[in-house]
């Protein structure tokens, strides 16, 4: 293997811990040099295999988890379609079989419930105790208790 010859400058602090480093190993400066070359080399080389790596790592994780992610919005979306439709037979079922005097109320009782339900999906993780234990706080902290109000 054929050596290549490089000249080049260092300052003199360099030179100085240099020649102190050629002396605790007992070689010459241009060994030392040789030698930190080439770990810094390989220690570049490291670098760029683990950015590569952790490259492909994300993707195939994201390769993965992607489909499973899709099926669970899916199921999820279809969770929300049925509970609509749970709500609106429920609804249609009391209709039917409420006295025409207490359809007013249960009218009330089905805007409130679409608020609330409305108010929940709006709420942050943080608020959700609060949501279960006061309806007006829940309102209140969307701004929707002056619209029951009015």
């Amino acid at each position: 293997m054929e050596n290549s010859r490089f000249t080049f400058r260092i300052s003199q602090q360099d030179a100085a811990a240099l020649e102190t480093l050629a002396a605790q190993r007992h070689c010459s400066k241009s060994d030392v040099v040789r030698q930190l070359v080439h770990e810094g080399i390989g220690k570049e080389e490291v670098r760029n295999s683990i950015d590569f790596i952790r490259e492909n790592i994300h993707d195939e994780i994201a390769a993965i988890c992607q489909p499973q992610f899709e099926r669970l919005a899916k199921l999820i979306a279809k969770i929300g379609y049925q509970s609509v439709a749970d709500f609106n037979l429920l609804c249609y079922i009391i209709d039917g079989i409420l006295p025409k005097q207490m359809q007013i109320e249960f009218e009330e009782m089905k805007r409130r419930a679409k608020m609330m339900a409305i108010a929940y999906l709006k709420l942050k993780d943080t608020e959700f105790a609060e949501f279960l234990i006061s309806e007006d706080r829940a309102l209140d902290l969307l701004g929707l208790q002056q619209e029951e109000e009015k």
